[in-house]
């Protein structure tokens, strides 16, 4: 039994040290457009203070990602996309 427990834990491990953070700035136009078409499942995009434009619709595609604004700053999502 403890080489199971000890096998799912080493597993678990491998799939966390995979995932990576993604920092973007407002500063780059379509910053999470882009951050998104190269994260893989389980990536975290974290996203610094600031107005993100975004030219085009974004497409999560079903991925595991997490996005989210660094700690205590004010994130704005601005889609000047076509409707």
């Amino acid at each position: 039994m403890k080489r199971i427990s000890l096998f799912f834990a080493a597993l678990a491990f491998c799939f966390a040290a995979q995932a990576a953070v993604i920092n973007i700035s407002s500063a780059t136009p379509d910053a999470l457009r882009l951050a998104l078409a190269g994260a893989a499942d389980g990536d975290v995009i974290e996203m610094a203070e600031g107005t993100y434009v975004e030219s085009q619709e974004i497409n999560i595609d079903a991925k595991g990602i997490t996005i989210k604004a660094a700690e205590g700053v004010n994130v704005v999502l601005q889609l000047q996309a076509p409707i």
